[in-house]
């Protein structure tokens, strides 16, 4: 069993924990230890975690753990009351127990230890508790000539604004030019430019990311003879349609009126129609890209008055007889070079995404120069540059000196360039023997977490990082300190239920124990509904999404109405049991629109409840209602707003 209290305070450390276990907690506790027991000063201890909220909270209670400990040793200058106290429950058993352990009661060390927790909430304003873009920040910001940055670097929420500048410059100058050969090629569609701004976007986001391939070769492509050859025979094609279109058209109507063509292919005019109208774009046009390919077959309209596309629509009855012109036998031709156009499309598609990419790294590069700005992803990529660069030597030396130990909360969000620094800075020191200075890198997170990749983050950069770790500090909190026993099992049997749950065989289901017991009776710790469906219901047809969340909210409000007329109690902080209350039941759901049903169908069956999302009040009933009575105090002269006010529930009248 893991014990914050016996960890010891130097090496690298590796803290796996499931949610509810008390990582916060124990961070808390670690963190005075460093300050008792590791002779660390609080500028000394850096200390991050992934979100602005999350650190601002872990800031809190880190001082707030600091605070308990100077009011304990103040209310109980004996170790004898302090530990009175604790069997009474007056005091925190753990901080007694650490304090004791940082000899907070030893003769020759109490005063020592009340000075170092008063100097560490004196300075505390100051600590290093930050996000890990924070922490980026200040070392360039501090370590400026070390990590080569340029002073007075201005920084920005994000480089959006540079790389859409960056599309459309490269946009601009490949497609908005005369006679541009990549329009022909490519003609710019929505699905090209999201493409490119894909790519734009995952090379700004990646700025190791190598681009394969290089983009080199597109000028070569983009001028090879295949056009040439196209155009020569679509300037034919122009030059017959433009002078017998007419006689073309004449040619297959009578080929149909004799029962030469397919009447399937052939007989409604508008099919012909649809062709002919095909050959007026692609003589327009003269590209290629007007053709459309779908697994290796020519769409029909297109292949319809292509010479085999009227070889294969003769009666066998009129084989020999079918409709011959030259049109017929350049627009196979031009077709058959479209196919492979379409292939050589590709190429090239690939060949111009790549220098998009290229582009628009230059072009950020750029203005980011010309202008002074560095983004949130900038600071990452550049410190991690920086401890590879010429003074990386200087750079160790800066944040070693500085930085002590590094408590990293929310490892498991962690992605490949984050874990780099850390482990360049943090890891390797602390690997280090070094007699005058104990260094410790820890890490804390639940990597069953890491699958979902929040906030970027890398399963293998967090597996890396723990296999990097010596057995003997890879430790596991094995006690949820938040749920119900029956609860914490009953989620442990749904994944032990089948093997490898988690998808890969180095992220174990580990058990967990339950501080609680059950404080729910006499109910299931969970249960799983699967609701039918209705026999109405056509069993070979879905059902829609209004159908199916009608039945959904109408089972749902049963079992929360059963519920709460049941014998169903639950256990209270105050050593009671009572029955059931709305207030004790909460309702997750995807959209408002669902909870707004749900609340609704609950609130028809007299059970109360209050809605919480995270839209604006601005689009909730209650303000459409108070709308309509303002703009009939607005106007006071409609009867048609005075009407609409009336019937809203502001004045709860009903049509009686």
């Amino acid at each position: 069993m893991f014990d914050p209290l016996q960890m010891p305070l130097s090496g690298v450390h590796s803290i796996s924990a499931s949610a509810g276990t008390g990582k916060t907690f124990t961070i808390t506790t670690l963190y005075l230890r460093l300050l008792l027991e590791g002779g660390c000063s609080t500028d000394q201890i850096l200390v991050t975690t992934f979100t602005e909220a999350a650190t601002s909270e872990l800031r809190d209670r880190l001082r707030s753990r600091l605070i308990d400990a100077l009011q304990l040793l103040r209310s109980y200058p004996e170790s004898a009351d302090a530990e009175a106290a604790s069997k009474a429950g007056d005091v925190d058993g753990q901080l007694l127990k650490l304090l004791e352990q940082g000899g907070a009661w030893d003769e020759d060390s109490a005063s020592h230890v009340v000075e170092r927790i008063e100097d560490a909430l004196l300075s505390f304003d100051q600590a290093p508790v930050f996000t890990i873009h924070g922490f980026c920040s200040r070392v360039l910001q501090e370590l400026v000539f070390e990590s080569g940055t340029r002073f007075n670097v201005e920084l920005v929420a994000s480089l959006d604004d540079q790389i859409q500048e960056g599309v459309d410059d490269f946009i601009a100058q490949l497609w908005t030019v005369e006679n541009s050969l990549v329009e022909r090629w490519l003609p710019l569609t929505g699905s090209l430019y999201a493409k490119i701004q894909k790519v734009a976007d995952t090379v700004m986001d990646n700025p190791s990311l190598e681009i394969v391939p290089d983009g080199d070769d597109l000028d070569e492509l983009l001028h090879s003879d295949f056009l040439t050859a196209a155009d020569r025979l679509l300037d034919q094609l122009a030059k017959i349609w433009n002078e017998q279109r007419d006689a073309v058209r004449g040619l297959i109507d009578a080929a149909v009126a004799g029962g030469v063509l397919s009447k399937t292919s052939y007989g409604k005019p508008e099919l012909i129609d649809r062709s002919i109208a095909f050959i007026d774009s692609l003589v327009e046009s003269r590209s290629l890209a007007e053709f459309t390919w779908k697994k290796e077959k020519l769409d029909g309209d297109q292949q319809r008055l292509t010479q085999d596309g009227l070889e294969s629509g003769t009666l066998k009855k009129f084989v020999g007889s079918t409709p011959q012109h030259q049109a017929f036998s350049l627009l196979q031709k031009i077709a058959d070079l479209s196919r492979e156009f379409s292939m050589r499309q590709q190429e090239v598609e690939t060949r111009l995404l790549a220098r998009a990419g290229q582009f628009v790294r230059e072009h950020v590069a750029k203005r980011r120069g010309e202008r002074g700005i560095m983004s949130f992803g900038d600071l990452l990529h550049k410190v991690d540059e920086a401890l590879e660069g010429r003074q990386k030597e200087l750079l160790l030396e800066g944040l070693r000196e500085k930085y002590h130990v590094a408590l990293v909360d929310e490892f498991q969000d962690t992605d490949p360039i984050q874990y780099r620094i850390f482990s360049r800075v943090f890891r390797e020191a602390a690997e280090i023997s070094d007699s005058e200075v104990d260094r410790a890198f820890i890490m804390i997170g639940d990597p069953k977490q890491s699958i979902y990749r929040f906030r970027g983050a890398d399963l293998a950069a967090y597996l890396e990082a723990q296999q990097q770790t010596p057995a003997e500090h890879r430790h596991n909190m094995g006690t949820n300190w938040r749920s119900d026993r029956s609860l914490v099992n009953s989620v442990h049997a749904v994944f032990d239920s089948v093997s490898n749950p988690f998808l890969n065989a180095h992220i174990p289901l580990s058990n967990v124990d339950a501080h609680y017991d059950d404080r729910f009776r006499p109910g299931p710790a969970m249960s799983v509904s699967l609701i039918s469906r209705p026999e109405y219901q056509d069993p070979d047809k879905a059902m829609s999404r209004t159908a199916s969340l009608e039945i959904i909210v109408e089972r749902l409000v049963e079992d929360i109405v059963s519920q709460l007329r049941s014998n169903d109690e639950i256990y209270t902080s105050d050593g009671e049991w009572r029955r059931l209350e709305p207030s004790d039941i909460a309702v997750l759901c995807r959209t408002g629109r669902e909870l707004r049903n749900i609340q609704q169908a609950l609130a028809d069956r007299g059970v109360s409840s209050v809605l919480q999302t995270d839209e604006s009040v601005f689009e909730s009933a209650e303000a459409e209602s108070v709308l309509h009575v303002l703009r009939a105090v607005q106007n006071t002269t409609s009867l048609t707003r005075l009407f609409n006010a009336l019937q809203t529930p502001v004045f709860g009248l009903n049509a009686e």
